[in-house]
């Protein structure tokens, strides 16, 4: 998967409606807040659970250079392990996607969940080298806090690749608590930090947490 002359932007979805909802809701307030952005969006899906029709026509009327992702089984494998043990729903995959975005060769990523929406530009977070992350407070991206969000971040085109995919994933599945916000976060900063990637903390001024908002299976608030 290589965009090497492309900004990326990653997010993830499923066929289901509440989640595609809340997918569509979160593309919709980017392109609507960063018209500076003229590269790839790339929505990450489970295997076997690729976007309806009618759900990727939806996205179409909203951006013109999109691109799906089918994350076959075997990759994330042993997080899909832990999850299924826990009899969780299989849907908490998607939770860790942004795992799978760090090996997308790009000029540039920035990934973004689901269930982030935008209020503003995001271009602040491209304004460095190496990565760029919110800080953590409570359960909003709103800064402050010594961890890193894992719902929005941005790293740029020569730090990613599969040595960074590799050691977070190894990291995270080492970890006796994958779930955990503090967890993810940590996986993620060792794994930065073993490969000298330097690391920019950020007030979340331009992003807040969906889950304040009901959001309709027809993505409005």
């Amino acid at each position: 998967m290589d965009y090497i002359d492309k900004y990326c932007v990653v997010t993830e979805s499923s066929s289901q409606d509440n989640i595609f909802a809340r997918t569509h809701t979160s593309i919709y307030s980017f392109i609507k807040h960063n018209d500076w952005f003229d590269g790839r969006i790339i929505i990450l899906v489970s295997e076997g659970d690729n976007l309806k029709e009618n759900q990727k026509s939806i996205l179409d009327q909203l951006y013109t250079d999109i691109h799906i992702i089918e994350v076959v089984n075997t990759d994330l494998i042993e997080l899909k392990t832990k999850i299924s043990l826990k009899k969780i729903d299989k849907t908490e995959i998607l939770n860790f996607f942004y795992v799978y975005s760090l090996k997308i060769r790009c000029k540039g990523l920035l990934y973004f969940s689901r269930n982030v929406v935008f209020s503003r530009s995001a271009s602040i977070f491209l304004a460095n080298k190496g990565s760029s992350f919110a800080n953590v407070s409570g359960t909003l991206p709103d800064g402050g806090g010594s961890a890193i969000n894992t719902s929005v971040f941005y790293i740029a085109g020569e730090s990613l690749g599969r040595k960074l995919y590799e050691r977070t994933l190894k990291y995270l599945v080492e970890s006796s608590s994958i779930f955990s916000q503090n967890t993810k976060s940590s996986s993620l900063i060792m794994s930065l930090n073993d490969l000298n990637i330097e690391i920019h903390r950020l007030p979340m001024i331009c992003a807040v947490n969906a889950n304040c908002f009901k959001i309709g299976n027809t993505g409005n608030l």
